[in-house]
């Protein structure tokens, strides 16, 4: 991906900045190196997902139940990976709220039955 640069007195005076790209010819532009290129350090750590997990997310996906569920992911910090934590059944968005910690980073995937309104319930007859 290319982010388009604002050519300045300093190049070092600000990161590139995103926007779009003017509406001239490209390859000229990235000779005169208005142009940089976005590409991720190699040294950046990413975390895995648990195959167990990846598996079991696929599940969740397709499944056919139609009660409210939820899995409950985090990461576990010595083995790099996210891991499943809780999977819930019947489980209401206030409930789900309640099972989550407070000060610690959760990953959560919900499922809900969408149920809709029909004019008798907005009316309220």
């Amino acid at each position: 991906m290319w982010y388009w640069m604002e050519p300045s007195a300093c190049p070092t005076a600000r990161p590139p900045q995103p926007c779009s790209p003017p509406l001239q010819d490209s390859e000229t532009e990235k000779r005169r190196g208005l142009w940089t290129e976005n590409i991720m350090s190699d040294s950046l750590v990413v975390c895995e997902v648990d195959p167990e997990l990846k598996e079991k997310l696929r599940k969740f996906r397709f499944r056919k139940e139609t009660d409210n569920a939820a899995i409950i992911m985090k990461v576990d910090k010595d083995r790099q990976m996210v891991v499943l934590e809780e999977e819930l059944q019947n489980i209401s968005p206030e409930e789900l709220k309640l099972e989550l910690p407070e000060r610690q980073p959760r990953f959560v995937v919900y499922s809900y039955k969408l149920q809709a309104r029909t004019a008798d319930d907005v009316c309220g007859e």
